[in-house]
């Protein structure tokens, strides 16, 4: 399944790959919860599974990428 997915959402031009983002994404309701709001200073802070600066580097079209991504093709209350 993930090299599926990783042929839906890798771009080679991405600073980082996503892996760690896209797996904390989908495992860690308080780092959904802090992306949703947009609350992003509280990463590494009150929400530590995933830091600010790792947020920064992923950049933030590379991030809508893949919560959009996650948000239309993964049921998330698989991971909850």
């Amino acid at each position: 399944m993930r090299s599926y997915i990783w042929k839906e959402i890798y771009h080679e031009n991405w600073p980082i790959l996503p892996t760690e983002f896209f797996e904390t994404y989908l495992t860690d309701k308080e780092v959904r919860r802090v992306i949703e709001d947009g609350k992003y200073q509280l990463l590494g802070t009150q929400v530590p599974s995933y830091s600010f600066a790792d947020l920064k580097r992923l950049g933030a079209p590379n991030m809508r990428s893949v919560v959009g991504y996650v948000n239309d093709n993964v049921n998330l209350s698989r991971f909850m």
